[in-house]
């Protein structure tokens, strides 16, 4: 699950097929006005996606609309809206063109099929330590990380950069740690491939591995 920050009252959640099963939705309950589980879904994403934007929409009335990329994500646009009935409408109309668009035969997919985003997004977080001391005291603080893969690189600029990217880790696992993470350390929002790699380029492998359990280790 990825987060986007469109505008200040507005952002994109990009989930995969793993975050549906995660929490075991599939379509019918998106078109489900009174789904419990939906709503649940969406107070869950809401939360984390102020987490990770800064945006608030926890209380307001959304407008949501859900598209299909070609990488087989799908991609929510959540927006405060004034009116709930517009939210489910717009909801219910991109389900159906989604519907369409995957009953048209296989011949007219084609072209979709070979787009690709122009700005391709990555699962690794990245998270930046003003220095090591504060990336000791988040790993000596910090419980064992298993089924997450961490690794430390120091920057250019003498910051301390931690590579994060869920592996085994349940979702809840994962999000703690993330939380614990910004009690130490800023939360770089930029998660396209093309930013990871100029990151890898401007800094130099300092812990590989799992960086926090060695830390963790020695301590």
């Amino acid at each position: 699950m990825k987060f986007i920050k469109v505008a200040s009252n507005s952002f994109k959640c990009v989930l995969d097929k793993r975050d549906f099963e995660d929490y075991n939705l599939s379509m019918r309950d998106f078109i489900a006005r009174d789904s419990d589980k939906l709503k649940s879904f969406l107070t869950d994403i809401c939360q984390k996606a102020e987490e990770e934007t800064g945006i608030h929409l926890e209380g307001h009335v959304m407008s949501i609309s859900m598209t299909q990329e070609p990488d087989q994500t799908t991609v929510l646009t959540v927006s405060a809206r004034n009116n709930v009935d517009d939210m489910f409408d717009d909801l219910k109309k991109d389900l159906h063109k989604r519907m369409d668009t995957a009953a048209r035969p296989r011949e007219e997919k084609k072209p979709l099929e070979m787009a690709r985003p122009a700005c391709a997004e990555t699962k690794t977080r990245i998270y930046s330590f003003a220095t090591l001391g504060d990336f000791e005291k988040f790993a000596a603080q910090n419980g064992k990380t298993w089924g997450i893969d961490n690794s430390l690189r120091k920057a250019e600029n003498g910051r301390y950069l931690l590579f994060v990217s869920r592996n085994r880790a349940s979702e809840e696992k994962y999000k703690a740690f993330r939380l614990r993470l910004l009690d130490f350390a800023e939360a770089d929002h930029n998660t396209t491939q093309v930013h990871l790699d100029e990151l890898l380029e401007h800094s130099r492998p300092f812990l590989e591995g799992n960086a926090v359990n060695k830390v963790r280790k020695y301590l």
